[in-house]
């Protein structure tokens, strides 16, 4: 399966982020160094594989000079030339959850023990902004691993504890849902460029998607969805587009953009997508990229024609306003095709390697689809790609394309060690 768990980059639409991430892609053209077709891998950050079961590794994030990646005891910062550490800065206990995305060059971790710490990192200087203390209402000793959000102002958790949005300016607590008197209470947030919450309430009217302020975190907005059906993700908070689901099903089965206060949202049908869509139990909707005014996700998997023993599919376009489909793009060999990021407008999209044949990057134009390389991969990093590539999200920085581990599996035969961040150029 291509798909892999949760980013971030996130980055602010970003999917396979987003993680992604807000870091996921790269508008600024300018900052970018040259880029070369033929590129290779240029580090390779490695970690200690559990002797069994699996570590949990999210958060990934970008400044200018460095990939920024939590681990399970500490955050360390890689130089983007080198992969050289910079800084680490070591955490209280274990990791329990990060922000998908940065903001304003910081990101939030949740760790200590009982994952009853909120940490506001500072990414350039690899230091602690702020920490504030969580507590269950009915075990103040612990507090369960939650989604993670930031904005420029505003820091925000949901979690079966609690849920809560801090302001980072005065580290005053603006939202509690202890606090509020509607039965609703957040169970899942992305914050970037806006501060998104889906929401369970009691009621005719279950489901809903609150909007808070960036800068403030007050409540801004709220959208009801219609009756029957459940939010299965926050793909993107600016424009805001949510992964709507049935109760019987197991991700998203059609994506809505929200439109603005007045305006009826935009429905993008998903039948030719596969029932997965947004489905892994992490924030990450990791198969799903929002930019340049479309949504692409990935096709539904089939045998390539043939080749009965080879699985392609195709990315396939939305336009945000209109929620029809602008075009379909193919993939250059026999593999299957992950939307990365967007670029200047265009898609770029993971071509995964093979064991015998190195993975690529193709980029396909915004308006018309039209398919060229943007990168290709060397045969004799190829193996190692690939099974890098099957527990990893696909990120884009500065053009530069990174497989970002998000969980480590325990190591099998005599494999002690495994990638943890990967950087190809």
């Amino acid at each position: 399966v291509l798909a892999a768990l949760l980013v971030v980059a996130g980055l602010g639409a970003g999917g396979w982020a987003l993680f992604g991430p807000s870091s996921t892609g790269d508008d600024e053209a300018a900052e970018r160094p040259p880029h070369r077709t033929r590129t290779e891998l240029a580090w390779s950050e490695d970690v200690e594989a559990p002797d069994e079961g699996v570590l949990a590794t999210p958060g990934t994030w970008f400044t200018d000079a460095h990939a920024v990646k939590a681990q399970a005891e500490r955050v360390v910062a890689l130089g983007l030339a080198d992969g050289e550490r910079d800084w680490s800065f070591p955490l209280d206990g274990t990791l329990c959850g990060t922000s998908l995305e940065s903001a304003a060059g910081r990101a939030a971790v949740q760790h200590g023990p009982g994952c009853t710490e909120l940490t506001l990192l500072d990414l350039d200087k690899g230091r602690e902004l702020w920490t504030r203390r969580l507590s269950d209402p009915f075990d103040p000793d612990r507090f369960e691993a939650g989604e993670l959000a930031v904005t420029r102002n505003t820091v925000a958790i949901s979690s079966v504890s609690g849920s809560a949005v801090y302001r980072i300016s005065d580290r005053k607590k603006v939202y509690d849902d202890g606090g509020t008197a509607d039965g609703c209470h957040p169970v899942g947030v992305r914050g970037g460029e806006a501060l998104v919450a889906r929401v369970q309430c009691g009621g005719a009217n279950a489901a809903q998607v609150w909007g808070f302020d960036p800068e403030t975190g007050e409540r801004a907005w709220k959208w009801k969805a219609p009756r029957g059906l459940d939010i299965a993700k926050i793909v993107a908070t600016s424009p805001a587009v949510v992964g709507m689901q049935t109760e019987s099903s197991d991700g998203a089965e059609f994506l809505m953009r929200l439109g603005d206060e007045g305006r009826e949202p935009v429905k993008m049908e998903m039948q030719r997508q596969n029932a997965y869509l947004c489905s892994n139990p992490t924030a990450l909707c990791t198969d799903v990229v929002v930019g340049d005014g479309a949504v692409y996700v990935p096709g539904e998997t089939h045998s390539s024609h043939g080749d009965g023993s080879a699985t392609v599919n195709e990315v396939i376009a939305y336009d945000l306003e209109t929620g029809e489909v602008k075009w379909s793009g193919e993939p250059e060999d026999k593999r299957e095709l992950a939307p990365v990021a967007t670029l200047d407008g265009d898609l770029i999209a993971y071509e995964k390697a093979t064991q015998e044949k190195g993975g690529a990057l193709l980029r396909f134009d915004g308006e018309t689809g039209e398919r060229s390389v943007y990168e290709r991969h060397p045969v004799a990093t190829s193996e190692r790609e690939s099974d890098m590539a099957d527990d990893a999200v696909p990120l884009l920085h500065q053009g530069m394309f990174f497989l970002a581990a998000e969980e480590i599996y325990g190591r099998d035969s005599a494999e002690e060690e495994k990638s943890l961040l990967a950087a190809f150029r």
